[in-house]
């Protein structure tokens, strides 16, 4: 977590624990890259799976591919096809 100058804490996630929520979107065929944009995630942010990126532009992404795509169960359909051992160094260490 960190701080901006006005005092407003910004929360992070790994890029790893989005990976599963793109794998998802790019096997339904939707423009992944455009929504990642949209959610202000740059896609060389993850390149490595243990950055941080802002957890409200995850949730943005999430908003977005739901919208866009009309798949209302999408977080079930990810949590149904990933497994723990996916999500970068967290799942290692679940191994």
């Amino acid at each position: 977590m960190a701080t901006t100058k006005s005092g407003t804490r910004i929360h992070f996630t790994r890029a790893c624990n989005i990976f599963p929520l793109i794998k998802e979107l790019d096997a339904a065929g939707a423009p992944t890259g455009r929504l990642l944009d949209r959610a202000h995630i740059r896609v060389d942010s993850l390149k490595d799976p243990e950055s941080l990126i802002p957890l409200d532009f995850a949730h943005e992404f999430v908003e977005l591919a739901i919208r866009s795509e009309g798949i209302q169960d999408f977080a079930m359909q990810v949590a149904r096809d990933t497994s723990s051992f996916e999500l970068g160094s967290f799942g290692r260490q679940l191994q």
